[in-house]
């Protein structure tokens, strides 16, 4: 592809190294550079002009990696000129700059990784050759009374209320419903039609129950804490949700 030779008046120190064909952008990169950067889409100045310095480093950084490979064209070719969606260019260089900073190694590590993965993937290579899958013994409960050494489940449950006072919650509620078509958060999802009850006031009711069982049985008072892992997606919005119902008791 052809880029676009920048206008004279804007500074070419924040350029990429990086050319297009023939009329493309051009620096002071070095011969080495111009080789990689040949098969590299070129970004005209104008455009480069628009974005921070940390967006034109991550596409720079981008492109660059991408120049013998041309498996990320479709993010930083056919840009259109200067004054044409300017915002989603510039929220798209700071997305791509973003993701540059929040993975170990950057794009080029992340890049790297899956490429890997997908050829090992193709050539049908098995990571877990080497190991052996077994399935676990684990305990096989029944209500009614076992064999000397087994436990029952009323047992188990005994034992369980005997030390839920050192034990917490924690809820993972991180994700939207978008994929069950709801655009709330899904603490707020009905679980059923007759009580209208939410998904969170059925989880809090489930532990108020175990803290009434504690009682009754011992007569010990017991408060079981629960943590709600939230995201910028839900946080909000769990908040209100326990605002609006007194937290559930």
């Amino acid at each position: 592809r052809t880029g676009v030779t920048p206008h004279t008046s804007t500074s070419t120190a924040f350029l990429p190294r990086i050319i297009g064909g023939g009329t493309g952008l051009q620096s002071s990169a070095t011969e080495s550079d111009a080789k990689t950067a040949a098969a590299c889409v070129a970004i005209s100045g104008e455009n480069l002009a628009l974005l921070s310095p940390r967006g034109r480093e991550a596409i720079q950084s981008l492109i660059e990696n991408d120049a013998t490979i041309g498996a990320q064209t479709h993010v930083f070719s056919d840009w259109p000129s200067a004054g044409t969606d300017d915002e989603l260019k510039i929220k798209l260089s700071e997305q791509i700059a973003d993701l540059n900073e929040s993975y170990p190694g950057g794009l080029k590590a992340y890049l790297s990784k899956a490429r890997t993965l997908l050829k090992e993937s193709a050539d049908g290579v098995n990571p877990f050759t080497e190991y052996e899958a077994l399935i676990p013994e684990g305990e096989n409960l029944r209500y009614e009374e076992t064999k000397e050494g087994n436990m029952s489940f009323g047992e188990a449950e005994d034992l369980g209320l005997e030390n839920i006072g050192d034990a917490a919650f924690v809820l993972v509620a991180g994700g939207l419903g978008e994929r069950l078509g709801y655009s709330g958060i899904k603490l707020s999802l009905e679980t059923d039609l007759c009580t209208n009850q939410s998904y969170l006031e059925e989880y809090v009711r489930y532990i108020q129950a175990l803290q009434h069982s504690v009682l009754s049985k011992s007569g010990k008072s017991v408060q079981i804490p629960l943590a709600i892992m939230t995201s910028g997606d839900t946080d909000e919005q769990t908040r209100v949700l326990l605002k609006k119902n007194s937290n559930f008791g």
